[in-house]
């Protein structure tokens, strides 16, 4: 057969493979999209409280969920309320600071919706304050004598403050007692060595490297003045609340799954995992205690509206942020529903 019988058969062929090139390189979109994850962004910092979230990341529970989780790191933990506040980021805490519940109180449409941290249920101090053991008395009491005037290190307007002053007032002793100032905590070994200051709150891993060598003691655990509070919360905004809330619902299901692995313990999976988004040594992350946090990410506001009316007294809050504006338990709820008693 010449080159023009082969001809029609060739171009035949030609255009049967263009047809399929066409169709294969049409179908690309929808696969991709079917497969597309959902961004979230979320303020996560490099801590141990934030261990759920490290997990359910590297584990691929948010992934499994349909989600992308991006890790925000902010200086100002304000300024990420304020984007969560806008949408630009859908993920915050809240607890510590008064600055959340203002925004709250002025109508930031934000809301807190699972457990991320709290004083029940914990077997050993993560966080509390510490103290020079040199200005204990005979009897291992604080000899406040010698302490009055000394440097305090706390946030006076914080939950710590608000947990401190608690204690003081029991010892029949007030913040002005006290030259108070907030230091950073990578300045305290030293400034305990060198006599600077005299008790200063701590969360871990601190608690165990400052109290490590016996010199520092620990003066008085958190959970010892507010034994059934939570000291911090997830946030969610308007992105989550209101524009996608089956996003926030699957967010919720990865994190209780990082939740529910994190409370099988110390495990050498767990503490790898730690290690390596804290950017601690393993024997740091295996010594330090873990704060508790919830299975289900249930969780009591009650502390953080008394710990708003403390801070309305002392002029920090506008107004106090009541329960049912604070907690929104869909969330978990849902979560829960799906996941039931199952683990990871």
């Amino acid at each position: 057969m010449g080159l023009r019988g082969r001809f029609p058969r060739i171009a035949a062929f030609i255009m049967e493979i263009g047809c399929l090139a066409f169709l294969f390189c049409g179908a690309l979109p929808v696969e991709a999209a079917s497969s597309a994850l959902t961004p979230i962004r979320a303020v996560v910092l490099p801590y141990i409280t934030f261990a759920p979230f490290f997990i359910a990341k590297d584990e691929g529970y948010f992934e499994k969920e349909g989600l992308d989780v991006e890790f925000v790191r902010l200086v100002q933990p304000m300024a990420g309320v304020a984007e969560v506040a806008k949408g630009s980021i859908d993920m915050t805490q809240v607890g510590t600071r008064v600055g959340i519940f203002n925004a709250m109180s002025r109508g930031a449409n934000l809301r807190i919706v699972a457990d991320k941290g709290g004083f029940a249920g914990e077997k050993a101090a993560s966080s509390g304050f510490l103290i020079r053991k040199e200005l204990l008395d005979s009897k291992g009491k604080p000899d406040w004598q010698r302490i009055k005037g000394r440097k305090v290190s706390v946030d006076p307007t914080s939950f710590w403050g608000f947990l401190f002053e608690k204690y003081l007032v029991r010892n029949g002793l007030k913040m002005s007692d006290f030259d108070v100032e907030d230091l950073p905590v990578t300045v305290l070994p030293g400034a305990f060595d060198q006599g600077n200051v005299a008790i200063a709150h701590v969360t871990e891993p601190w608690v165990t490297k400052i109290t490590r060598e016996g010199k520092v003691v620990l003066l008085v655990a958190d959970a010892t003045l507010s034994p059934k509070s939570h000291f911090s919360g997830i946030c969610f905004g308007p992105s989550l609340l209101e524009a996608n809330p089956q996003a926030g619902e699957r967010f919720m299901v990865g994190y209780l799954k990082g939740v529910r692995q994190y409370n099988k313990g110390k495990t050498s999976r767990n503490i790898d995992i730690i290690a390596k988004n804290t950017g601690l040594d393993t024997s740091s992350v295996a010594d330090s205690a873990w704060p508790a946090i919830r299975n289900d990410g249930h969780m009591d506001v009650s502390g953080f509206v008394e710990f708003q009316r403390w801070a309305m007294k002392k002029g920090y809050l506008d107004s106090v942020v009541p329960a049912e504006k604070l907690w929104d338990p869909r969330f978990v709820e849902q979560a829960n529903r799906k996941l039931g008693g199952k683990n990871p």
